[in-house]
């Protein structure tokens, strides 16, 4: 059974500045949840959790400031991920 969460926020701060941080893999030092990352291709991703849990990505859609799209699959969940600005 295929499940589906929408989640909505308003900010107020610059819509480059959030879309650079959110897709920036290299740079997560911000995510305190996290104990490394490791960039696997250009389009491939992998989080490695504080309890060790491993969750893979694949960005499918790209476009700057408006729309961020990947598949992530760990061994809790599998998953799409659409974020549109």
């Amino acid at each position: 059974m295929k499940k589906k969460s929408v989640y909505e926020q308003k900010v107020s701060y610059n819509v480059t500045d959030i879309f650079n941080l959110v897709t920036n893999n290299r740079e997560t030092s911000w995510r305190s949840d996290l104990e490394k990352t490791e960039i696997i291709s250009e389009r491939k991703f992998r989080e490695v959790f504080k309890n060790v849990t491993v969750t893979v990505f694949y960005i499918t859609k790209l476009e700057p400031n408006t729309f961020y799209q990947f598949e992530m699959k760990n061994n809790f969940f599998e998953g799409t991920w659409k974020d549109i600005l």
